[in-house]
């Protein structure tokens, strides 16, 4: 082996080294950034001071949301249920966004899972939710709870 054939060889160990770092330091830097975003959309569901209620209403009193099955001129009338009605979409929007992030396949259901199980499990359980997903905008998170389901 002459002293030319030496530096290749070493030439090219230092370069898989260097691309095996990168690599490394990319898938690193990637989990530490994901972790980052999950953290940030468990903050928006979590701390949100506006979703409180109604996470509070799906748990405490389900009943409730017989509302969202009934004609848009009876809720119209009554600012209450309107007011109600408009916390409940900001709350299904909420999901309707991470259905459509698992639907591009940017979060994973297994994130999903962890963060939002129970309150996906309590939407899916209550009726008057499951009714007024249906054909009402939040195609994704119907997909989404179907997902979950299977996955159980």
């Amino acid at each position: 082996m002459t002293f030319f054939q030496f530096l290749q060889i070493i030439g090219v160990v230092i370069a898989l080294v260097t691309v095996g770092v990168g690599v490394w330091t990319f898938r690193r830097n990637a989990k530490v950034k994901r972790a980052e975003w999950l953290y940030i959309l468990y903050q928006k569901f979590y701390e949100n001071e506006n979703l409180k209620s109604v996470k509070s209403d799906l748990v405490y009193h389900p009943g409730k949301f017989y509302v969202m099955n009934l004609p848009n001129e009876e809720i119209s009338k009554n600012p209450e249920k309107m007011q109600f009605v408009e916390k409940v979409d900001d709350f299904l929007n909420f999901f309707e966004f991470i259905g459509s992030l698992h639907s591009i396949k940017q979060i994973k259901t297994e994130e999903v899972e962890m963060l939002f199980k129970y309150y996906l499990d309590k939407i899916k359980s209550n009726k008057h939710l499951s009714n007024y997903l249906v054909g009402d905008g939040y195609e994704n998170l119907d997909k989404l709870l179907g997902v979950l389901v299977k996955s159980k």
